[in-house]
């Protein structure tokens, strides 16, 4: 028996967009991480006896769907093993397809079609490896000073306030 997981798409998470640079440490910043939806087929391959070969592939599928079903968020201590440990939580998430879309997946890996199970997981933090170095201002001093004004409007800016940033 061989239980074969392919992924199938791959897509921008649209419900996680951040924007803006983010802090590394006080001299680096770096570009948001980028969010996916990986989408996956799952299908069953029995060696067994053709008389019995459908029957064992939909106990083994159904076996998938109740694992999956029965876990359906993969949290930082299911995950403590692999790399992707410090991530936020993914979610599993059965497709509830379309036998026609099925059709057309297996259509384009040029094979007949066969009982698959389809699943969404996101969101799959993808880091940007784009970094940036910054200058912060350390110190700013404002001084405000000069006599009061008579008048309407102020004098020109220079004469009244003196802003520094030393960086």
């Amino acid at each position: 028996m061989t239980l074969g997981i392919y992924l199938y798409d791959v897509r921008e998470c649209d419900q996680i967009r951040m924007g803006g640079m983010q802090s590394i440490d006080e001299n680096y910043q770096q570009y948001p991480p980028m969010y996916l939806s990986l989408y996956y087929m799952i299908t069953a391959y029995s060696s067994g006896d053709v008389r019995y070969r459908a029957e064992e592939e939909q106990k083994i599928l159904g076996k998938v769907m109740q694992v999956l079903y029965d876990t359906p968020v993969l949290d930082s201590r299911t995950l403590k093993a692999s790399q992707l440990a410090d991530t936020d939580d993914l979610r599993i998430e059965y497709l509830n397809m379309d036998t026609e879309d099925k059709m057309k997946i297996w259509g384009g890996v040029g094979s007949p079609y066969q009982l698959s199970l389809f699943y969404r997981i996101a969101p799959v933090e993808l880091e940007s490896t784009i970094r940036k170095e910054v200058t912060r201002v350390r110190e700013i001093q404002i001084h405000s000073g000069g006599p009061l004004w008579s008048g309407e409007s102020p004098p020109p800016w220079p004469w009244w306030t003196d802003i520094r940033a030393a960086v």
